[in-house]
C-alpha cells in the first residue's frame, strides 16, 4: 500500500501549476492537485478535446486510468478484449492515446458479451470499477 501511497501523493497548489502550466487542461479547480499528480506519473495523458475535467468520463477512460493505477502498484492479469464484440470501438480510444490499451482483470462487461467502452459510466459501474480495483489490492 505505500507504493500507491507513493504514487498518488497529492502535489502542493505550486507544484500543479507548474506541471500543467504547458497543458491545455481546464483544471483551474479543486481537482488541480489531483489531475497534476496523474498527469506526472504518466496515468492520464493530455487528448485533444478531452482537456475538459468537468466532462463526463467514458467507461474505457475509467476502465484504462484505474487500470494504469493498478499496473503501478502489482503485477495485475490483462483482459483479453477481444472476448468482447464490440472490442474494435476500442480502436479510437487507443488512436486518440497513440497505444495500446491494456485493460486489468477488474472487469466483467454486459451479459450480452459487450464492452460499450464510449458509453458513459453510470455510478454503480464506477463504483463496481473501485472496488473491484481495491480487491485486486486486497482491500
Amino acid at each position: 500500500m505505500d507504493r500507491l501511497y507513493d504514487i498518488l501523493k497529492i502535489k502542493s497548489i505550486n507544484e500543479s501549476a507548474e506541471l500543467l502550466a504547458n497543458t491545455n487542461y481546464i483544471a483551474n479547480t479543486w481537482a488541480k492537485p489531483y489531475i497534476a499528480t496523474l498527469y506526472e506519473k504518466d496515468i492520464i495523458y493530455e487528448i485533444p478535446g478531452y482537456e475538459d475535467l468537468n466532462d463526463n468520463i467514458t467507461r474505457i477512460e475509467a476502465m484504462d486510468l484505474l487500470s494504469k493505477l493498478l499496473k503501478e502498484v502489482e503485477n495485475v492479469e490483462i483482459v483479453n478484449l477481444d472476448e468482447f464484440k464490440d472490442s474494435k470501438e476500442i480502436k479510437k480510444y487507443e488512436e486518440l492515446l497513440k497505444e495500446d490499451v491494456e485493460i486489468a482483470n477488474i472487469i466483467k462487461g454486459y451479459d450480452d458479451k459487450t464492452l460499450r467502452p464510449n458509453k458513459n459510466m453510470t455510478r454503480i459501474e464506477a463504483l463496481t470499477l473501485i472496488i473491484n480495483g481495491l480487491e485486486k489490492l486486497g482491500w
